[in-house]
């Protein structure tokens, strides 16, 4: 299995959700042909979100795994998805945001779903990955930052290399930090902390 195939199903099948039997349009549009009917389940989580990595090439495979979100989102709402990194291929370009980022996943902003993104290798190739923290759409509040959804509170940190670790890492995320607190704080990173 192709290493980008394995990060589309793990992200995507932690959540519940049967990738087959899905039908696609030919062109790359987000509207629903058929959306899987899955059974109900009994009880509800405390809150749901999609964890999605090295998306951006705005390829047929990318839209793809958007029109799966947006069933899923049809099925079982959740308020955000969480972008680990190489999130413009190949290099960060910021000028490919509409057709790596705006379009495929046109349908779940449509619908308010919030993108919060961390930089991966390939996003830090062009201006440090700068333009990337700026762009509003992914929610970056810096390189590295917080953001909550009770009961979770959530760190994304940038782990390539290229900058001190800040101190709420060292204070709140030891010493992993994937999970501290109760194991009630995640952390959202491309690579793990040694």
């Amino acid at each position: 299995m192709k290493r980008r195939n394995f990060l589309i199903f793990s992200a995507l099948s932690g959540l519940g959700l049967a990738l087959t039997s899905h039908q696609f349009l030919a062109q790359r549009t987000l509207a629903v042909v058929s959306c899987p009917q899955g059974e109900k389940k009994r009880s509800q989580p405390l809150f749901r979100f999609v964890a999605v990595g090295d998306v951006g090439l705005g390829n047929d495979g990318q839209y793809e795994v958007a029109q799966a979100m947006n069933c899923y989102l049809q099925q079982n709402a959740y308020p955000f998805v969480l972008l680990t990194g190489d999130n413009i291929y190949n290099n960060g370009e910021i000028e490919k945001i509409s057709a790596v980022f705006e379009k495929p996943y046109q349908a779940l902003l449509d619908r308010d779903v919030r993108f919060y993104a961390v930089l991966g290798n390939h996003d830090i190739r062009t201006n440090n990955g700068e333009d990337e923290i700026r762009y509003s759409g992914f929610n970056m509040n810096g390189r590295y930052y917080t953001f909550a959804q009770d009961p979770v509170q959530f760190f994304a940190i940038d782990t390539n290399g290229n900058g001190e670790y800040p101190i709420f890492v060292i204070r709140q995320c030891k010493p992993l930090c994937i999970f501290a607190r109760n194991n009630r704080e995640l952390a959202q990173n491309v690579y793990p902390i040694r």
